[in-house]
């Protein structure tokens, strides 16, 4: 299934370009739209991402790309339309191993033969140790609105469900994703150029890390007490977060020439529920096991669930303006940039370039440029990121 998703976008790419030679190059309506989309980061040479997705949408009405240039059609027609978008999305980072017998403290000087002699000891019982991790997501979703005509009042709804393989770091480290992710929508067009939404969405994710304890005698735990059976910790976390979105696109004319800008804002509200697992059950010299503290909710039989429950809340924060201009109907340079405000990652700045051109009637393709910048002090995983994402979209 994975591969399948995987190699969707150079399907799409076959399909679309089979579209272009059957279907009439002068034809000024259509239907069905179909997209593929490659994307390709890097961030400083040791983390590297990729994404490809594959999008369909289907037109309740033939949208006509007489009114304006191609790429504008459907918002020019005030196009009612349902879609399907699939992705899967590669993730890799290397691992940075380094060891150094002098990085550990101790009062005795020994040789340095000695010490070499531990370093590759250290390195050797390290050999085995996972170099790359990283996750594998893909994620599936469904939208659509409906523009009432005559009136410009449209509304619409999107659904999306993820789900996550972690390539961990640790080989007894294993980790569960699940998102679900809804929202509704309703605009309205002021006459056929400019259009203002209001959106509500809802946003779960659960994450699930588990970890096996290595004992280091077989039959034994970590405490060396025969009998013990393996400890399998785990952590569960949720997070929710509930925004609203407010977002304007006009579309104008500059000395013969259109032009498109649009801004949005959206404001999140976010909560974070991890529940620690039990505290390990201790024992003293003398074989005598100390159990942990109790707390928490009582079970059936009067016993109680020991755990610990954190709870973090932050707010979220994104806005974003855009601009395009196009010298023909068939070409299009657009101009982005975006800031997002996070009280717990703190936060980033997206600015992006990038050229749509219809080189027959109903395909084109589109090359973007993105760099990302990340506020410093953010730990490990905030460094400038630059991505390059190329689409193909067929039309008949």
């Amino acid at each position: 299934m994975n591969r399948t998703v995987v190699r969707l976008p150079g399907l799409i790419g076959f399909v679309c370009a089979g579209l272009v030679f059957l279907s009439p190059a002068d034809s000024a309506e259509y239907s069905w739209q179909l997209a593929g989309s490659y994307r390709d980061d890097d961030a400083a040479n040791t983390l590297e991402s990729n994404s490809s997705s594959l999008r369909a949408t289907y037109y309740l009405s033939p949208v006509d790309d007489e009114v304006g240039p191609y790429e504008l059609a459907p918002f020019l027609n005030r196009s009612s339309h349902v879609t399907i978008d699939a992705g899967r999305a590669e993730v890799r980072e290397e691992l940075m191993l380094s060891v150094s017998v002098s990085d550990f403290p101790s009062d005795v000087t020994l040789p340095d033969d000695v010490l070499e002699m531990l370093e590759q000891a250290l390195l050797a019982a390290l050999a085995d140790l996972p170099t790359v991790a990283g996750i594998d997501t893909s994620n599936y979703a469904v939208y659509g609105r409906y523009v009432w005509p005559g009136t410009g009042w449209y509304a619409g709804a999107r659904a999306e469900r993820g789900d996550m393989d972690a390539v961990p770091a640790a080989a007894f480290v294993a980790t569960d994703f699940d998102l679900e992710r809804s929202g509704l929508f309703a605009g309205k067009y002021f006459g056929s150029h400019t259009a203002l939404e209001l959106g509500f969405g809802s946003t779960t994710q659960s994450q699930e890390p588990r970890s096996t304890t290595t004992f280091p005698e077989p039959g034994r735990n970590a405490f060396g007490v025969p009998g013990a059976p393996s400890r399998v910790e785990q952590t569960n976390s949720e997070t929710e977060t509930d925004d609203v979105s407010l977002s304007l696109r006009h579309v104008g004319d500059l000395g013969g020439l259109t032009w498109s800008a649009s801004a949005s804002m959206r404001s999140g509200q976010t909560e974070t529920r991890v529940f620690l697992p039990d505290p390990p059950t201790l024992f003293t010299s003398s074989g005598m096991a100390i159990p942990p503290v109790e707390s928490g909710r009582e079970t059936a039989n009067g016993n109680a669930l020991s755990f610990n429950e954190i709870v973090q809340s932050g707010r979220q924060r994104n806005y974003s303006i855009s601009g395009a201009l196009f010298p023909t109907k068939a070409f299009g340079v657009h101009l982005v940039f975006s800031r997002l405000d996070n009280d717990t990652f703190g936060s980033s700045d997206v600015v992006g370039v990038s050229a749509n051109w219809f080189f027959v009637r109903n395909a084109a393709a589109e090359v973007e440029y993105l760099r990302t910048n990340f506020e410093r002090g953010r730990g490990p995983g905030a460094r400038d990121r630059n991505a390059v994402r190329v689409q193909l979209v067929g039309r008949f």
